[in-house]
């Protein structure tokens, strides 16, 4: 932690603030403003806090905010009142002080905050329009202060800290010990409920507020006022503490302070923003609203473990950004465009931007934001792209031409050039000292015996850059084509011959190629792939030692600048990596990050090598420093760190309609089947100061890495059931990768893949098996059944019909034996009556023997044999017949029941008069008899009726 802070205020002693004629630039960290809109919150911040996994708490108006990093969350209380201060307890466990309560914000399994009010279990009420400013974390509880009551909360119950005053403004810790100013009143030192005045304090602030208590160390603590100053107690005695520094606190009206490592104090100021002090009070750094800050009146001030710097303001949260090893030279008040160029000659630091070349006193070790103000170069006002320096001279490639600088500071042009200049250089051709020129319109050479420049022959492309190799080869870049390899011939006048590299049909396919020298050879860059020239076989090769270098950086390559023999800067558009490559061997020696508000010139991206650990990156709107680490053995420097660790936050599962919290410490998590969208919500340690990306791999789905990413938030859906373990790594811009962190976890097999399943399954198969069989054996017996019924169908419709024909043959013989009867009395009836006829005609002997036959005639014609005798066989074919006519009609008579025989057998009325030796009228009166006693409609059939007889209940 020390050497971190070291290596911050290593930064900011060397923080210079650049005056332009207008005003003054900003020298300082990268200042990154969070408004309303971005953490969703109020405009005040009361104070801030942060926890063992670097997360930020901010006591908001609205409540209490949470940034891990990544997104900020907003937790409210019940009665949704203001939070004035807040203390971290643990990573679980946060205290607050609010409008009229405290309380405890316990963490879930879900990673959230959940409030429960302390206020509440006093039996006492809490003071009208009281708040608690201060909330203090101690060995044996929390206190919680307001300027009426001290309570404190051990963790079991709340109690009432004893007081015998009428109030404290804020309380601050002094050596384990409260120090508060009682109002209206001098100082008191608060131990345990005892109060003990501290001698002279009365005198000095009974008419003014105590804002600020800080422990110094070695026994000094520094106080400030908000109208009176700046006091500093030491050795039992007050003294004001830098009259100078005590006048601006007073006109600025201080706010707050926090005391840094290597005693550096940073103060809030209600109306103009940060000042930066050493112990001394001396001012180093003055931040502001022309400095980049959304606002100057500063309510809160934290300093992490990192060595930056969290302000609260009325209007906003900032946060200074110093572990980055980087100074921003932008502000709202930097009007001087975008730079191209810079470079440090007599002690100068000299800037070429699009308006021309400034320069200003530059000094390493400089502590002052307060340098004189940079100044133009008179005649050199527009584009300047590129410093070169020969011998005590300083060249400007310029696009009027290539100008001299003055050792006073005036501009001088060269004579004989008229066109831009893109770049210079010095080589040594055909054993001749010369100076080449990249123009706009081809390359110019001056040999150190002639006065001009003069245009080589046959170079009549624009070039923005030019080298020259081993084998004096003049290696151009053109600005938009890619690049030339030209000879030139013995006299350096005109190119003997010239090869292109780069666009359709050149190697490689690219149009932008960027050159760089190595050890003399000349080194290609395009496509974020490196080549190198083979001059053996005049050919470009690929890099494979510089590309395994750099595969894993995330963002491309756009240029590389030469530091030293072995040593180079890469620059991306966010990052830039400091590289050792000696041919053999390649090795990123340590990187930065370039914050996104702050942009590179595009397709210009560039960097200007100040000494061996001070670089100079140029942006559109001023430009940056990176400092990295003293070297400690040649072509290496101070390792930066590795990645931030990341963690787990919480673990959700949903199946639409319910939501299940794990945590990443919960063992064995089951997640049932149902669950289908599974959840991982994740963060890392101070990820915010850290240029990170996550990646993750789910082992059991797959051991491939994902791609690296910010989101925080990892969804899986629909996995099938089985074992799986999440693991989370963090991974920069330079591929180094921190893997922490992971979680195993289970998806449970659907119900219907369970044992108790199987076993149902099992049943309900054995029991459908057995189903299947009784049904399967029913419907074969049925179906033997259905095929003995038929058979027994068939056997009985044969039987039937043979009886039917048996019965119709009977039918057929009893009515041809009634119709031979009918026949034989119609014959004897006949002869009777012809006998009748004769009787009166004949004698006596034959009368008498036709009386002899009619008397038998007579005889046979009203025996009832024959009746019997029909009888007999009709009831013996028609069994049952008579039975049943008696039983539903018994009115019926012996001749109705002979008459329904004869109609049984569909005889006529004159045949059945002629069988029952009867008139027809006689039958017809009998046929209408028997239809009113068997109860027959007109409409019904009686013949019909009696042969049906039988048939229905058969």
């Amino acid at each position: 932690m020390k050497d971190v802070g070291r290596n911050g205020i290593k930064i900011l002693a060397a923080a210079i603030t650049l005056f332009v004629l207008t005003g003054t630039a900003f020298a300082g960290p990268n200042i990154i403003n969070f408004g309303r809109s971005d953490y969703g919150a109020a405009n005040k911040n009361w104070s801030i806090a942060q926890d063992g996994m670097k997360r930020i708490y901010v006591a908001n108006d609205m409540g209490l905010l949470e940034f891990d990093g990544i997104k900020w969350s907003l937790y409210t209380t019940p009665n949704k009142s203001v939070i004035r201060s807040v203390a971290v307890y643990s990573d679980s466990l946060i205290f607050t002080g609010n409008y009229e309560d405290f309380g405890r914000w316990d963490r879930d399994k879900a990673g959230q905050l959940h409030y429960t009010s302390l206020a509440s279990t006093i039996k006492e009420d809490i003071p009208k329009n009281c708040d608690f400013w201060k909330t203090f974390i101690t060995r044996d509880g929390v206190i919680f202060q307001s300027f009426s009551k001290i309570y404190k909360y051990d963790f079991h119950s709340v109690n009432i800290y004893p007081s015998n005053s009428s109030g404290f403004l804020f309380f601050s810790r002094i050596n384990g010990k409260f120090w508060a100013q009682k109002i209206r009143d001098g100082l008191y030192e608060i131990d345990e409920g005892r109060y003990k005045e501290i001698k002279g304090s009365g005198k000095i602030f009974t008419n003014t507020d105590v804002r600020v208590i800080l422990d110094l160390g070695k026994g000094e603590v520094l106080l400030g006022t908000a109208l009176h100053g700046l006091y500093k107690y030491s050795n039992g005695k007050f003294k004001q503490f830098n009259e100078k520094l005590s006048s601006i606190m007073e006109r600025d009206e201080l706010n707050c302070a926090i005391k840094l490592a290597d005693d550096k104090i940073v103060f809030g100021t209600i109306g103009n923003g940060l000042y930066m002090t050493n112990r001394s009070g001396e001012i180093e750094s003055h931040i502001s609203i022309a400095s980049g800050l959304m606002n100057n009146t500063i309510l809160s001030l934290l300093k992490n473990d990192a060595g930056d710097i969290w302000a609260g303001m009325d209007n906003g949260i900032a946060f200074l950004n110093y572990s980055s090893n980087m100074e921003y030279y932008t502000g709202k008040k930097w009007n001087y465009g975008a730079v191209y160029s810079a470079i440090l000659w007599q002690d100068k630091l000299i800037i070429g931007t699009n308006q021309g070349v400034f320069y200003s006193a530059w000094n390493a070790s400089h502590i002052s934001d307060t340098i004189p103000a940079f100044r133009t170069v008179p005649g050199t006002e527009g584009q300047t792209w590129n410093f070169h320096i020969a011998g005590d001279e300083l060249y400007c490639c310029h696009n009027r031409g290539l100008l001299k600088i003055t050792g006073n500071f005036r501009s001088i042009a060269v004579p004989g050039i008229n066109t831009g200049i893109y770049d210079m250089t010095n080589a040594d051709m055909n054993g001749k000292e010369v100076s080449l020129l990249a123009t706009y319109s081809g390359i110019y050479i001056k040999k150190n015996n002639e006065d001009s420049f003069s245009l080589i022959k046959g170079t009549n492309e624009p070039f923005i850059k030019i080298k020259v190799d081993h084998l004096q080869n003049i290696w151009a870049e053109d600005p938009m084509k890619g690049i030339y390899r030209c000879r030139l011939t013995d006299d350096l006048q005109s190119v003997e011959s010239m090869h292109y590299f780069g666009g359709p049909g050149g190697y490689p396919a690219s149009f932008k190629l960027k050159l760089f020298m190595i050890g003399g050879r000349a080194v290609l860059l395009g496509d974020n792939r490196f080549y190198t020239y083979n001059d053996i076989k005049d050919t470009l090769e690929r890099d494979d030692i510089l590309n395994s270098c750099f595969k894993k950086i995330l963002n491309p390559i756009r240029n590389i600048i030469h530091i030293s023999q072995y040593e180079f800067l890469a620059i991306s558009d966010r990052e830039i990596y400091k590289f050792y490559y000696n041919g053999y061997k390649a090795e990123i020696l340590g990187s930065g990050n370039i914050d996104k508000s702050s942009n590179l010139v595009y397709n210009y991206e560039n960097a200007a090598i100040l000494n061996d650990t001070t670089y100079l990156l140029f942006l559109d709107n001023g430009f940056l420093i990176k400092r990295y680490g003293e070297k400690k053995d040649k072509g290496t420097i101070i390792s930066e760190n590795t990645p931030a660790r990341p963690y787990i936050k919480g673990i959700t599962a949903t199946n639409g309609k319910r939501t299940i919290y794990f945590s990443s410490s919960d063992q064995n998590i089951e997640i049932p089947h149902s669950f289908k969208k599974i959840s991982f919500q994740y963060a890392a340690i101070n990820m915010f100061a850290s240029d990170i990306y996550f990646r993750y791999k789910v082992k059991g789905l797959s051991d491939a890495w994902s791609e690296p990413g910010r989101n925080g938030i990892t969804n899986l859906e629909r996995i099938s059931a089985g074992n799986y373990e999440f693991i989370l790594g963090t991974i920069d811009e330079t591929g180094k990768t921190e893997q922490a962190e992971s979680v195993k976890f289970r998806i449970e097999s659907p119900w219907y893949e369970t044992f108790y399943a199987f076993l149902i399954f099992t049943f309900v198969l054995f029991i459908i098996i057995a189903e299947g069989f009784l049904i399967f054996r029913k419907r074969y017996r049925t179906k033997y059944l259905r095929s003995l019924r038929y058979k027994e169908i068939i056997d009985l419709r044969k039987e039937n019909k043979d009886l039917t024909d048996e019965i119709d043959d009977k039918n057929a013989e009893i009515y041809s034996q009634s119709s031979a009867i009918i026949k034989r009395d119609e014959i004897l009836t006949k002869v009777k009556s012809m006998l009748s006829s004769e009787l009166p005609l004949g004698s006596r002997p034959v009368i008498k023997i036709v009386r002899k036959v009619n008397s038998y005639i007579e005889e046979n014609l009203n025996s009832d044999k024959d009746w019997n005798l029909f009888l007999i066989k009709f009831n013996q074919q028609n069994d049952g017949f008579f039975t049943m006519l008696k039983g539903k009609y018994p009115d019926l008579s012996s001749n109705d029941l002979k008459l329904c025989a004869c109609l049984k057998l569909n005889m006529n009325s004159k045949d059945i008069a002629s069988f029952m030796n009867l008139s027809v009228r006689a039958i017809e009166n009998g046929r209408y008899r028997l239809r009113k006693k068997i109860g027959l409609s007109q409409r019904q059939n009686l013949n019909e009726f009696i042969m049906n007889i039988g048939k229905e209940e058969s």
